[in-house]
């Protein structure tokens, strides 16, 4: 009888044990992903460079960071006081030498209004020439791009859908970690997210306030000149290196400047030099733009010239430059030769490569459009596996070869009379729905994913020293 109690208790636990167990963990949870800040990073700064926001949304550095634009009227701009309210309309146009000049609109020549909320400094009621009211949130980043959100008149998003469980909304694009950022329908991040998982094991996003976000007063300037050039952005890309300089000359009469800017008399001016390095094709080029503005004796912004960009330094950055010579030499001049060439003792995950094709095609079809043929002795199939072994060898994630050029320059070498285009990707071992997930969310690889003029692609993946070096090329 005791041995029956005995089993019986046993018997208790382990049935309560499972029970608390099922309750408290998802069916379906995925134990081989990791959720956690700092793991699982399948990010790097080429999935920040497919991001193009339309140049129409981005502000000139010319245009201070208290001028805040008025929606529907070219170059008008409100100029907000430290408080966030309206000072003044202010609007700019080009004189004959290039330069922006500034003049002071009449509030009662205005057709629209901008008045700010209670809510939220970056909330305004904006009220149209026909007397319509509407509500918008003003955002601006780092890049100097901006957004008007439309909200409602308690300042909730209007029209972009909270993301909910593992999804990925479409206009999602992967920052770093697990921190992603949405996009407007011009390219401009109005949001970022924090993607984490629960103590039960669920996908949970947390809304976060973009760090670049600057409330209308203007106190916090998003642009590049806070930046120190030793610290990185959040797109990971190194902060233009920026100095300035500060003059007050004494004016009595007009007054030549050396670069052709004219003072008038009281007027003073400062200037801002900015530098900023971008590499491609195996190089690293600094360019400098001189901006100079310059103030009427009360204060007020008269006038601002730009000077540049100028290219001022061009350095090779590959470490493996000093071979490029004799690989330039070595190139043959039959393409199947070359691929044998460059393909010599690297590793080509294939399996990985018919995955992502199988998802390509699956995205393919579902925007109606017709599935894309992939065979390695195609003029796809090698014109990729010679990419991504150049990628693989110098190291880079780019579309332009320090060897060979741009995929278009490699294709003429070898006479392929197609059109062709190419997405690049260097990053840490992947799976191929991590692949497809990248190139499916950048808005640039997208594009070329979904053209339907294309009808071959060729996929190849290089692993080597940790990395994967992907190159997707499409041919008609």
């Amino acid at each position: 009888m005791k041995k029956l109690i005995l089993t019986l208790a046993a018997s208790v636990v382990v049935m309560g044990s499972v029970l608390y167990f099922r309750s408290t963990t998802p069916t379906k949870r995925n134990d081989t992903v990791e959720y956690s800040k700092g793991a699982g990073v399948w990010w790097d700064t080429t999935l920040w460079s497919n991001v193009k926001t339309d140049t129409e949304w981005i502000l000139d550095p010319e245009i201070p960071v208290n001028y805040v634009p008025v929606i529907g009227l070219d170059e008008t701009y409100m100029v907000l006081n430290d408080d966030g309210t309206v000072n003044r309309y202010r609007k700019r146009v080009k004189d004959d030498a290039g330069n922006w000049v500034w003049s002071d609109v009449i509030e009662d020549d205005m057709p629209v209004s901008f008045i700010p909320s209670i809510i939220d400094d970056d909330i305004y009621t904006y009220i149209g020439s026909g007397g319509e009211e509407e509500y918008y949130r003003y955002v601006r980043n780092g890049d100097d791009s901006y957004a008007f959100v439309p909200v409602d008149e308690n300042g909730n998003d209007v029209g972009y859908e909270f993301p909910k469980g593992d999804s990925f909304p479409e206009n999602f694009v992967l920052v770093e970690d697990n921190l992603y950022a949405s996009l407007d329908d011009h390219g401009v991040i109005i949001k970022l997210w924090e993607r984490y998982i629960n103590e039960l094991g669920a996908v949970k996003w947390q809304e976060l306030r973009l760090p670049y976000q600057t409330a209308g007063s203007g106190v916090i300037n998003p642009s590049y000149t806070h930046l120190s050039p030793d610290v990185t952005d959040m797109t990971g890309k190194m902060a233009p290196e920026t100095t300035s300089s500060t003059q007050t000359p004494t004016v009595t009469t007009a007054t030549e400047l050396p670069d052709g800017i004219t003072l008038l008399d009281g007027q003073t001016y400062n200037t801002e030099t900015f530098t900023e390095s971008k590499t491609a094709g195996g190089w690293k080029v600094t360019y400098e733009t001189v901006y100079t503005y310059i103030y009427n004796s009360d204060g007020s912004l008269y006038a601002t010239h730009k000077d540049g960009p100028n290219e001022i330094e061009r350095v090779q950055v590959f470490e493996q430059h000093s071979q490029l010579s004799a690989d330039a030499a070595a190139i043959e001049t039959n393409i199947q030769a070359e691929v044998i060439r460059v393909s010599t003792g690297f590793d080509y995950k294939r399996d990985i490569a018919s995955s992502v094709l199988a998802g390509l095609n699956a995205d393919r079809a579902k925007s109606g459009l017709s599935p894309l043929t992939m065979t390695y002795d195609s003029d796809a199939g090698r014109l990729s596996t010679i990419f991504a072994a150049d990628m693989a060898k110098y190291n880079y994630g780019d579309i332009e070869s320090p060897l060979y050029g741009t995929i278009e320059e490699l294709a003429k070498r070898y006479r392929i009379d197609k059109t062709v285009s190419i997405n690049v990707w260097r990053c840490g071992e992947k799976s191929a729905d991590e692949i497809n997930t990248r190139l499916r969310t950048a808005e640039s690889s997208r594009n070329v994913r979904m053209d339907d003029s294309k009808v071959n692609v060729g996929i190849a993946i290089v692993a080597n020293n940790g990395f994967f070096y992907i190159a997707e090329v499409f041919t008609d």
